[in-house]
C-alpha cells in the first residue's frame, strides 16, 4: 500500500480521523457499559445479602416461622 492510497485523493485526513473518532466512541461506550454493569451487579449482590440477613433475623424473632 502506498501513501496515495492512504491520502484518498486529499480526503484521507477526514476519513481516517472519522474512523479514529468512531473507534474511540465505541471504546468509551464499551467501557462505560462494563463499568455500569459491574456497579449494578455489586448493588444486586448487596441487596441479596441485605434481604437474606433481614429474613434470617425476622425468622429468629418469629420463632422460625414465616408469616
Amino acid at each position: 500500500m502506498n501513501y496515495e492510497t492512504l491520502k484518498m485523493g486529499g480526503y484521507g485526513a477526514y476519513v481516517w480521523s472519522s474512523y479514529a473518532l468512531t473507534l474511540l466512541a465505541l471504546f468509551i461506550m464499551a467501557f462505560a457499559a462494563r463499568r455500569a454493569s459491574g456497579k449494578e451487579l455489586s448493588a444486586a449482590v448487596r441487596r441479596v445479602q441485605i434481604n437474606s440477613t433481614n429474613n434470617a433475623s425476622s425468622n429468629a424473632t418469629n420463632g422460625g416461622t414465616s408469616s
